[in-house]
């Protein structure tokens, strides 16, 4: 509960509506689970606009930060 707080409230009813599909239990490690998943689909989402828009990036760095380096 103390973790849900801090999710703003479109985030929180996209975790629920998954747990509610995938059948899963509410618990910490499902929540991570479920960030993780996020996190790789608005990577690609990210990767995908910029792609299409034309604007380059510098390498090294991808929606979750810097990959590596000094």
């Amino acid at each position: 509960m103390k973790v849900q707080k801090k999710m703003t409230s479109t985030m929180l009813a996209n975790y629920n509506r998954w747990v509610f599909e995938q059948k899963k239990v509410e618990c910490v490690a499902t929540l991570r689970g479920w960030i993780i998943q996020e996190a790789e689909f608005q990577t690609v989402a990210a990767e995908t606009l910029c792609g299409l828009i034309g604007k380059r990036r510098d390498s090294s760095y991808t929606f979750l930060g810097r990959t590596s380096g000094p």
